[in-house]
């Protein structure tokens, strides 16, 4: 089971739930939409070092991005970069 959480904090949920579901989301868009590209992409790396290390987790963003100030397209572009390279 998968439950995407919205503007929720997951390393809390991740505590709290343990690993009894898969965690999605996480990635604030309103760090996507304001943040440095250095900001954001070192929230990406928190995210995946303390959610994906053991498995269930889905990297995504905390919620949907419908218009184009939802987010930087430089910023979200960086942080889809490192995901894709990233390895733990």
């Amino acid at each position: 089971m998968v439950v995407h959480f919205e503007n929720d904090d997951l390393f809390k949920a991740k505590k709290e739930i343990g690993d009894t579901v898969c965690l999605c989301g996480g990635m604030p868009t309103d760090l996507l939409a304001r943040g440095t590209k250095k900001e954001c992409i070192d929230y990406a790396k928190r995210l995946i070092d303390e959610l994906a290390s053991d498995g269930g987790f889905i990297f995504s963003q905390d919620k949907m991005i419908s218009y184009p100030n939802d987010c930087s397209a430089e910023n979200l572009i960086a942080v889809n970069e490192f995901v894709r390279e990233y390895r733990i």
